[in-house]
């Protein structure tokens, strides 16, 4: 599978990956990937998810 999702476009250095797919199913600009460990985590990860999710809603991609 990793081959497989490395040619549709959803490939990463770091994890967690969030990607917004295209309408096609490969994976679209719109991305988020790497995080922080501990208690911070969420907080972390938070803003950027939904900065991703808005952005993504903005330009019709959801």
């Amino acid at each position: 599978d990793r081959d497989r999702l490395a040619a549709a476009g959803y490939e990463s250095k770091l994890i967690p990956l969030f990607v917004v797919p295209d309408a096609d199913g490969r994976a679209g600009p719109r991305r988020t990937e790497g995080g922080i460990k501990g208690p911070n985590a969420v907080q972390n990860l938070t803003p950027r998810l939904q900065a991703l999710l808005q952005a993504a809603r903005t330009d019709g991609s959801l």
